[in-house]
């Protein structure tokens, strides 16, 4: 009876911890993720005549352009390992020089995105994400220039918690169309960010 009654609970116990632990495992069916992406990083731009090496830590780079901007970005898993979701980017500078009036700067990027989460450890694992970004430049009260681009993230995630993670890794940014007569190239060495999931 007793050995009857210890197989029953260590089932019972099995039974209700798989989900929680399968829970806790990123990538999984209906997850849902909320990140900050590309709070950090190293990039090699170009475009044209610009050439730029930039380091952003915890801000993005100032006025340059929106492929190298902190990222507010959504996910989700619509099967286990595999997610879709996007991103979204937005800075203005308005400028007061000399003379009258003033001037303002900004750029809007939306970037959607398929992904494929392949875990290492349940704490650690790989995100390789791809995509089109748009990206949208407005300059005092000339038309705005758009521009797309293919986007290709090579993320990598650490889970020192149950649904949080760091993301890093190296990503970049090809323009293929776009009012711009030049395309943009841009190369992230090592980008940084951070993420949860329910």
């Amino acid at each position: 009876m007793r050995k009857t009654l210890a197989i029953a609970a260590a089932a019972s116990a099995l039974a209700i911890g798989t989900p929680a632990y399968a829970q806790d495992t990123f990538g999984t069916k209906k997850d849902f993720v909320f990140a900050a992406d590309r709070l950090t990083g190293v990039y090699l731009f170009k475009q044209g005549e610009t050439k730029d090496t930039v380091l952003g830590l915890l801000a993005g780079p100032s006025g340059l352009n929106v492929y190298q901007t902190a990222r507010l970005s959504f996910d989700y898993f619509v099967i286990d390992h595999l997610s879709i979701g996007g991103a979204i980017s937005y800075w203005s500078v308005n400028f007061d020089p000399p003379g009258p009036g003033d001037a303002t700067t900004s750029e809007f990027l939306f970037a959607p995105r398929v992904g494929y989460s392949i875990p290492i450890s349940k704490a650690f694992g790989f995100w390789p994400r791809a995509g089109i970004s748009y990206r949208s430049t407005s300059v005092l009260d000339a038309k705005a220039q758009g521009e797309a681009a293919f986007s290709l993230e090579a993320q990598f995630y650490a889970s020192p918690a149950p649904h949080f993670a760091f993301i890093f890794g190296p990503v970049i940014d090809l323009a293929f169309a776009g009012d711009y007569p030049d395309k943009a190239r841009n190369i992230g060495l090592l980008t940084g960010g951070i993420l949860g999931w329910i």
